[in-house]
């Protein structure tokens, strides 16, 4: 569990610290209350991608799939790195930001996919207590959506501009827990997931089941150049 002091200072969690979110994210440090279980919002602004139109997009085609990017956002400065920003304090519903990014996912890939936003409050840690977080719940184990889940976090995570994960920072990605692996804006890079890469162990404990994905502050709110350079 993280600790106050770490949150209020911004420094980077420790591993045992990123175990602990994480697995709340997932929901499986204890057994939660009926509140604490994701909320799936099925509200989602148009145009939307519906799933007939992604089920006739080939394999192929899937891998690379991503979103586009708006020409007055990519000539932009590519956003700052705002350190790691853990949840403070219970606010419950969603911040704007994350239910854009789940609205920018199901408009690239579709609404067949659920995604679980804010949960209730437990007594751990978890920027879906804030707000700040979604599960996107891409199996690895099903081709088609591991295709998206590979193509969606391939793209937010390369390179451009000379910046690792420049679209991440442009859209307020803090971190990212997909397959096994964990990647954050703040340390880029991809790192082990307390040994789900090696393969074995639970598919939600090791995300291998679902994409998590949270926010900073400043991509909770929209105030990233994703949403104020267009």
């Amino acid at each position: 569990m993280f600790t106050k002091p770490h949150l209020r200072q911004q420094v980077a969690p420790s591993a045992k610290a990123l175990l602990g979110a994480a697995l709340a994210t997932a929901g499986i440090l204890a057994p939660a209350p009926a509140q604490a279980a994701p909320l799936v919002d099925t509200a989602v602004a148009a145009p939307a991608r519906s799933p007939r139109e992604i089920a006739a997009v080939p394999l192929r085609q899937l891998r690379v799939l991503a979103p586009s990017t708006p020409k007055s956002v990519a000539r932009a400065r590519v956003d700052r790195d705002r350190g790691y920003q853990g949840e403070r304090s219970c606010r419950r519903g969603n911040r704007p930001g994350t239910v854009a990014l789940r609205n920018l996912l199901w408009k690239t890939y579709s609404t067949s996919v659920p995604i679980g936003l804010s949960r209730g409050c437990r007594g751990d840690t978890s920027e879906h207590y804030d707000g700040r977080a979604l599960d996107w719940m891409v199996n690895s184990a099903n081709p088609r959506e591991a295709a998206m889940g590979d193509a969606f976090v391939d793209w937010v995570t390369k390179e451009h501009h000379d910046v690792p994960g420049a679209k991440a920072r442009r859209l307020g990605i803090m971190y990212i827990i997909w397959r096994g692996r964990m990647w954050r804006s703040y340390r880029p890079g991809w790192t082990d997931y307390q040994g789900c890469s090696r393969g074995g162990g639970d598919p939600t404990r090791c995300h291998r089941d679902h994409v998590h994905i949270s926010l900073n502050w400043a991509g909770a709110y929209k105030r990233t150049s994703w949403y104020t350079k267009r």
